[in-house]
């Protein structure tokens, strides 16, 4: 009874760490007219591939990349700007990740990678 009970315990760390959110770096960017930067961040919800696209800490945007190609196109607003992110899966040699390429007013603002 031990074995399956540390088997269990085992099991639901790995299920806790592996649905936990991939926070990409914040970067910066100053729309046209104004005067200070604006912060852009995002998470990456890996158990339900939830995007979260954040603009100066408030959300802007929220997506679901598909479950075969971790892509999708996404669309939201913030004061009134029109905010995009076009998402999709990077493969490198020993490695994957998921960038995603956020507009602002139709210019790009950033590429925050999970």
């Amino acid at each position: 009874m031990t074995a399956n009970i540390r088997a269990a315990a085992v099991l639901i760390v790995a299920l806790l760490i592996s649905a936990c959110a991939t926070e990409a770096t914040s970067q910066y960017y100053r729309p046209r007219g104004q005067d200070q930067n604006w912060e852009v961040s995002g998470a990456l919800q890996k158990a339900t591939r939830k995007v979260t696209i954040r603009i100066n800490g408030a959300e802007a945007l929220t997506g679901t990349l598909s479950w075969l190609s971790l892509e999708g196109d996404f669309r939201g607003t913030y004061r009134g700007h029109p905010i995009a992110a076009s998402c999709h899966n990077v493969e490198k040699w020993l490695s994957s990740y998921v960038r995603c390429d956020v507009l602002i007013d139709n210019e790009k603002a950033a590429s925050l990678v999970f």
